[in-house]
């Protein structure tokens, strides 16, 4: 059964494998680094002791941003990207926030139809917002994702 637990600068290693291998575009371990010192709401996902997904999130005012949220490819298709998403979600019931965003790649399907699922709405494409993959291509649009929790 995988278990929740807050992120420790000794994870990095293992997160960092994890981010490597399923971002087109990974996070620098400064990056992780930073998310942890500004005591953004870091957590990892562990099952049989190993690292399998992580969510970094941070709150605004009454709203939450949800940063980065993977799943290890072999675990993926599995529910546990839907175990994080429950507990982002837990969190922002615990902070009475309003609304919780997110971006991601247009071309990312799989993670918009998770995100549909679980109510968020497209509210607006930011224009080459990611960096491209490679030299010859354009940078990708971001579908900027909302799901509202209270008016």
């Amino acid at each position: 059964m995988a278990q929740l637990r807050f992120m420790r600068s000794q994870d990095l290693n293992a997160v960092m494998g994890i981010e490597r291998n399923a971002q087109l575009s990974p996070w620098s371990r400064l990056s992780f680094e930073e998310s942890l010192n500004r005591e953004h709401r870091c957590r990892v996902l562990e099952q049989s002791d190993q690292i399998i997904g992580y969510s970094i999130v941070c709150d605004v005012a009454d709203e939450l941003h949800v940063l980065n949220i993977v799943v290890a490819q072999p675990h993926q298709g599995k529910g546990n990207s839907h175990y994080l998403m429950q507990d982002v979600f837990d969190f922002a019931q615990s902070q009475d926030v309003s609304a919780i965003f997110l971006e991601v790649r247009v071309s990312n399907a799989v993670a918009q139809q998770l995100y549909e699922r679980w109510g968020f709405e497209r509210i607006y494409v930011r224009k080459r917002y990611y960096q491209a993959l490679s030299k010859d291509a354009e940078r990708e649009d971001a579908s900027i994702m909302c799901r509202r929790l209270s008016e």
